[in-house]
Parts: C-alpha cells; structure tokens; sequence
C-alpha cells in the first residue's frame, strides 16, 4: 500500500485533526506544487550534470576502465596490452579532467591474476553503463557521458517511487543535498542512494523481499551492507506475525507464502553473493579491499564511529542539518503513534526500525576504511550520502503532520535547499576533500579549546595533503597544533611550558598529542595537551 503525502489515514494517525474541505484544496496544491518543483528540480540538475567538464575524481578511472571493457564485451579486467592502451587514453586527457593522474593508479600489482589486472570496485554498476558507453564512445563522447546518464536515470527512478510511496515533499529532500554533485561523476554513489531508496520505498508498502533485493543490489558493490537484509526479513515476520493474529487467522504459513518468502530469500543471498563469489574465484579473497589494504579491521572509537555522522568537514548533521532534523522529529511521531495506528503507519514506523538498524550498522562499515577523510567529493563524506534513504520515513511522518499546520513550510524550506546545495555543490567543480569546511573553520578559529577532530581530516584538511604518513599540523592561526611524535615538524613556535608538557607524554608512550589554545592564540595563559 502507497503511503502518499496527505494520506487522511497517516494524519489522523499521527494525530492531526480532521482537515476540513477548504484545507484539503490546499494540500492538494501544495503536493502538486510540490511534484511540479520534483520534475524541475531533477531536471535542472542532470542538464548541469551534463554540461559539466568530465572530471576524474575518486576511483573513477576503475569504473571507466571496467565500463569500457564491458562495452567491447571483454571481461572486466584488463590484460597487459588493454592496460597499455587504457593507460595512454588517461595521458591523453587534457591535465584538468584529472584522468592523466589516474594512469598511474590503474596498475594494483596485488589485484593481478592469470596476467589481468582486476580492480578494486566490483563490475555490476560499470555493466549497467556499458551499452550506454558503447553509444556514447561511437558518437564520439566522453565515456563519462554515459555515467551522467545511467546516473540520471536510477536518480529519476528513485525519485519517482519516493514520490509516490513517502510524498513529494521526502523526494525534494533527497535531492536538495550534496548528491547533485555526484550525478556527473563515474562513482557508485548514486547507484548506492538509489537502491537504498528503492529499499525503504518497497519496505514501508509491505513488500519487505523487494526491498531486501534492493539492498542485496546494492551490495554488489559494497558487499558489507548485505549484512542489513535479515532486518527485512524480521520486520516481514513480525508484519504478518501481527496480521494473521488480528485477524484471528492461523499463524502456520501456507506453502505458497513459503515459497515465495524462500524466492525472495534465496534471490537476495544470491545477488549479494555474487561480489564474493567472483572475488573468490579471480583473487582468493572475499572482497579486494583485504588485498589492498582498504580496511581497518578494527574495533572503532568512538569519533571514528560518529564521524560521518557529526563530524563538522564530513558529516551528514553538518552538511544536512534541515534533514536531519525533520527525519528525528517524524522518527519521534511515529514512535508516539504506532502502537496503535494502522497498517500504513505501522508499516511506515518498521521501515523507520530497519532504517535506525541500518545506520548504525552502516557507521560501523564507515569506521572500517582505512582512509577517513577520503575523496570523490566536494567536503561531506560520500559514504553520509547512504544515510540520506534512511531519512526518508521520518521525513514523510513529519511531513504528514506539518501539512496541516503550515501548508507549504517544507516545501518552501526543500526549495531554499535545493537553490544553496545546488550552488555550493555545483556539478562542474573538482573534488574539494583537502581543505577544512566553513563549519570546520568556524569550529577552530572559535572554539579550539573544545574542538575534537579526527586525526587524518584535521592533518589532510590542514596540509592540503591526500594520503600518506600522519604528519605533524596546525590551523594558520596556530590556535589547534597536532604533533605527531615520529614527524614532529609543525609551522608553529611552541612555548616553553608547551615543550615540556609535549616531551613528557612522549616519554610517557603517545605517539601524537594535541596542543589547544583559547581564542586568544599563542598568548593565551591555559593550554590543554590531551592525547589524539
């Protein structure tokens, strides 16, 4: 069943009054309003997308390579010569498009087998691109193009079913943030947003397998997050669990029940298998990341488990506070009220359950990379941007309860957003992952002495620097100095009291410690050292 904006059963479940005929005119234009800024929205940002120089960013080489590959129907990696010659495409890219310095990463002697090299990313998404690039290449276009478009087209789609199953107020949402930026990249992100859309969509009208072979989609290319697909089919028990027993029918399963709940779960293990299952076979390994040195393996602190959530350069509350907010504030209506509301409510609160089990398994799987800080991207963490589906529940809760008290307030607000992201994260830029954010500036220059970075953001924010060792570093105004103890060379002159207190945690055993002073810089009275 569609949960759709303005619904009068989730009103009044949520506990709006009964609108009366003058307000329902009004919803009903603000929803087509709404749909109509949807369609114009979507449209302005994929022709920006489209007329966006073609830019390398991220490991957009590898899923070029692989879609090209896939295009000439040869197989996803690359022999000696199909390596040579791609390698030459990369160099014959103008410097600016940032494809030349992809030649040298394409060669990953590790991921080498039978003399073809493989590629850290799985091969699903450049598959979906292939035809795609195949037109795209005999035009004589770009082969980014054909990303833009395929892009595009899982935007839409998602779109549309959000529109349809949590209104068009939750789709305005999705697309008024930082993934406008990402519609013109060779990256997997919006192949990740649109399948987990498509989840809590097909989630939250009851048809819990699809939403599970949604997620198990979606993991092709991220194999961790099919670790999520039995929360679907829990909350698909406990649905018909609750069902049969309202209705006074048996709770012994019929065969045809059987079969098809079987159906779905043996096509979604089967589908998130198959990332394994060929890396498996080509490489011996579950995914190529243990190959190549992409995961931590360890049990994260807890910044490190928050970070893509709070952390002022890349996460998701600082980038998209507005939707953060309104998700929380429909999360708390609907766990007022669906204890005793209807089925689409009920419904609508247990996809919200999965999504909150989500998240907090998808901070874990954050935490596991080896680079924080990362790149592919304008500032905000890409992985925040799978946490934008999660929102979608609360956003249509709230969104249902807020009509009736200000008609058109969200949907003015979503437009606002939309205009800001659209300009801050405009399509035709290169990444921006090596200088703090205005939120991040704003945090050091005024409360340094309170401050908490990650380590990694704080130093390749700082030094302007991708990679490599921990360095020693400090914001310009020398108001918040890491020094780390094996690279102690930092740009600011530290005071006696300072040095000592430095060289004794050294001695102590820390191989990095934080020097924060007030706002008053290098003459401030107090200093706080404390361990990174």
């Amino acid at each position: 069943m569609a949960v759709k904006t303005g619904s009068p059963a989730i009103v009044a479940r949520l506990g709006v009054r009964a609108p009366q005929a003058r307000y329902v005119s009004l919803v009903t234009i603000t929803d087509r309003l709404a749909l109509i800024t949807v369609i114009i929205t979507f449209i302005i940002a994929v022709a920006l997308a489209l007329a966006a120089t073609p830019r390398r960013t991220g490991d957009a080489h590898q899923y070029i390579a692989m879609a090209l590959q896939l295009s000439r129907l040869h197989p996803p990696s690359l022999s000696p010569a199909e390596s040579s010659d791609y390698r030459a495409w990369l160099q014959s890219q103008p410097p600016e498009y940032g494809f030349p310095d992809g030649s040298r990463a394409v060669r990953q002697p590790a991921l080498i087998r039978d003399d073809r090299q493989e590629f850290s990313h799985f091969w699903l998404y450049p598959l979906i691109v292939a035809p795609v690039t195949a037109v795209a290449s005999a035009a004589g276009a770009h082969p980014l193009a054909a990303f833009s478009i395929i892009n595009a087209s899982l935007l839409g789609v998602a779109l549309w079913t959000t529109v349809w199953t949590f209104g068009p107020i939750a789709a305005l949402f999705v697309i008024a943030s930082p993934i406008v930026w990402f519609i013109a990249r060779a990256q997997v992100e919006i192949f990740t947003v649109a399948l987990l859309c498509l989840a809590m969509a097909a989630a939250s009208r009851g048809r819990w397998g699809w939403a599970s072979l949604a997620v198990a989609t979606a993991a092709t290319q991220n194999a961790p997050i099919a670790a999520v697909i039995p929360l679907f089919w829990v909350a698909a028990i406990a649905e018909w669990v609750a069902s049969r027993r309202e209705l006074g029918f048996s709770l012994s399963p019929g065969w045809v029940d059987v079969a098809r709940a079987l159906g779905f779960a043996l096509a979604s293990a089967g589908v998130a298998a198959l990332h394994p299952a060929y890396y498996l076979l080509r490489l011996r390994v579950l995914t190529p990341q243990e190959l190549n040195g992409g995961i931590a393996g360890v049990w994260p602190t807890a910044s490190v488990y928050l970070a893509p959530l709070f952390d002022p350069d890349i996460g998701f509350l600082a980038w998209m506070p507005l939707t953060a907010i309104i998700a929380a504030f429909g999360l708390g209506l609907l766990a007022r009220s669906a204890a005793d509301a209807g089925m689409a409510t009920r419904r609508l609160a247990l996809t919200a359950l999965c999504a909150v089990g989500m998240g907090a398994w998808f901070l874990f799987l954050f935490a596991q990379t080896t680079n924080v800080n990362s790149g592919g991207t304008v500032h905000v963490s890409r992985y925040a941007l799978w946490l934008i589906p999660l929102t979608l529940p609360g956003i249509a809760a709230a969104s249902h309860y807020l009509d009736e008290r200000a008609p058109g307030l969200l949907l003015g607000a979503a437009i606002v957003l939309f205009v800001g992201y659209l300009s801050y994260f405009r399509p035709d830029q290169p990444e921006r992952y090596v200088e703090h954010s205005p939120q991040a500036t704003w945090l050091i220059t005024h409360v340094s002495d309170v401050y908490r970075p990650i380590p990694e953001v704080f130093v390749e924010r700082t030094r302007h620097i991708d990679g490599g060792p921990r360095l020693s570093a400090a914001d310009p105004l020398c108001r918040l100095v890491l020094v780390v103890a094996a690279h102690p060379e930092q740009p600011c002159a530290l005071t006696p009291l300072e040095e000592v207190n430095l060289d004794a945690r050294f001695a102590a055993g820390d191989t990095a410690v934080w020097v924060r002073r007030g706002t008053n810089g290098a003459s401030a009275v107090a200093t706080a050292i404390t361990d990174s």
